[in-house]
């Protein structure tokens, strides 16, 4: 009996060593993405210069699980993770994950001429540097975007994106791998991936002046608005949530489900308010011509007809994206539920972002697909140039401070408060540059 137990323990040591030897040899990533209410996981690997997806999974979890896209007992999460990979039999040792836009502080700041880019970071941790940002830098992961918008508030001064996760994020994100087996690599926010699965060189005009995209991920909880230049982002909000969409594929297509009802103008008007609103806010001088294109992500943007709707609605050229339109992208395939792929949108975007660049970058340039576009009769600028109302004698009765001589009253928005919470991508223990990826 005895012998027998050794015999069963000496087999179950010998598994153990064999797996983890295939998940340290194996070049495949285990990518997740951690939701309001949900978990995502999904293997890539890499074959003739694309990156292919399987085993994609979409788990419910309770929402006081997760805080603003982070797992709030690792221990915990770590193990279901553990339990998922196990079950699907995924041995896998490195693991990428993308962050909701809520995990991360962003705001634009203006950093002299004069500074170094490999001095910016030492710049910004000095405390006489003139730089105010109301949180505690040193208590961050930060990480910083040169932009072609300049805020031009000082003078010989350069315009960056400052975008920060608190550390304590972060060890959180690696305990909870750590817990689950794996090795946190790679960390980068959801408007990162998402920006791979377009071509800027499609969608930026040469020589139109003051060209900016703006990214709606409509997701069930929140609409998340980015607003790029042709750099990346410059800024972003939290809008409303519009209708839900079904996640699952159906055997029925779900125009001709009975029980679903079709979007209308109805349902996208307050987010379309929404969406003026914070864009004309955004931009202080309103005397300029802006030309703006609108890109539809997430799971609610498979509505039918959502981009026509929405196209008219906001008088702007509106784009709905194909995540495997992008020619990097190769074979997606589902672990056993199907989802429509406008819910891992993060996930490819994540998974593109590792692949060796030198790889796929000729294809990449040349090749873009949209499951709609769709361009308005009318185009309209989203920023309201300012009015000059012009006013005759007005009485003194009235109004004792005008004058009774012409005058000019200047009609405009408020400008926006711009704190926002998002993106994180900054180089440390927990996260590889891409470059490391040549060796593989």
């Amino acid at each position: 009996m005895l012998k027998d137990i050794q015999k069963n323990l000496n087999i179950d040591s010998l598994k153990d060593v064999i797996l983890n030897i295939r998940k340290k040899v194996s070049a495949n990533y285990i990518c997740l993405e951690f939701g309001f209410d949900y978990l995502q996981i999904a293997e890539i690997f890499y074959s003739n210069g694309t990156v292919n997806f399987k085993n994609l999974i979409r788990k419910d979890i309770p929402k006081e699980s997760i805080d603003k896209g982070i797992p709030n007992d690792p221990e915990k999460m770590g193990l279901f993770i553990s339990e998922i990979l196990s079950e699907e039999k995924i041995f896998i040792n490195k693991a990428a994950i993308v962050l909701s836009p809520d995990a991360v502080f962003t705001r634009l700041i203006e950093i002299p001429d004069h500074i170094k880019d490999d001095k910016i970071d030492e710049y910004l941790m000095d405390p006489t540097s003139l730089i105010q940002i109301p949180i505690s830098i040193i208590q961050t992961e930060f990480n910083i975007y040169k932009t072609s918008y300049q805020l031009n508030k000082t003078k010989n001064c350069n315009t960056f994106l400052f975008v920060a996760a608190p550390k304590q994020s972060i060890d959180n994100l690696q305990s909870t791998c750590k817990i689950a087996g794996l090795d946190l690599v790679y960390v980068e926010v959801a408007f990162n991936s998402l920006m791979r699965l377009i071509n800027f060189e499609y969608l930026i005009e040469p020589n139109l002046k003051n060209q900016f995209l703006i990214f709606l991920e409509l997701n069930d909880n929140c609409t998340n608005f980015t607003l790029l230049d042709e750099f990346g982002p410059i800024y972003t909000n939290r809008l409303s949530s519009i209708k839900e969409f079904p996640k699952k594929i159906m055997k029925k297509d779900i125009v001709l489900n009975e029980a679903y009802l079709p979007i209308s103008k109805l349902d996208l008007k307050v987010l379309a308010n929404e969406v003026k609103r914070v864009t004309n806010n955004f931009f202080t001088d309103k005397d300029l011509d802006y030309n703006f294109k609108i890109i539809l992500y997430g799971g609610n943007s498979s509505h039918p007809n959502i981009c026509k709707l929405l196209s008219e609605l906001l008088k702007s050229k509106t784009y709905l994206i194909s995540p495997n339109g992008n020619s990097c992208i190769g074979e997606i395939k589902y672990a056993k539920e199907i989802f429509y792929d406008s819910n891992f949108e993060r996930i490819f975007g994540l998974g593109h972002g590792l692949l060796n660049k030198q790889d796929c970058i000729s294809s990449t340039n040349n090749s873009l697909e949209f499951i709609e576009e769709n361009k308005p009769n009318n185009i309209s600028s989203l920023v309201k140039k300012t009015l000059n109302i012009k006013t005759g004698n007005v009485s003194k009765k009235n109004n004792a401070k005008n004058s009774p001589n012409e005058s000019k009253l200047k009609v405009s928005d408020k400008d926006i408060d711009n704190k926002s919470e998002m993106d994180n991508n900054r180089e440390t223990k927990f996260k590889f540059n891409t470059d490391f990826l040549d060796d593989i």
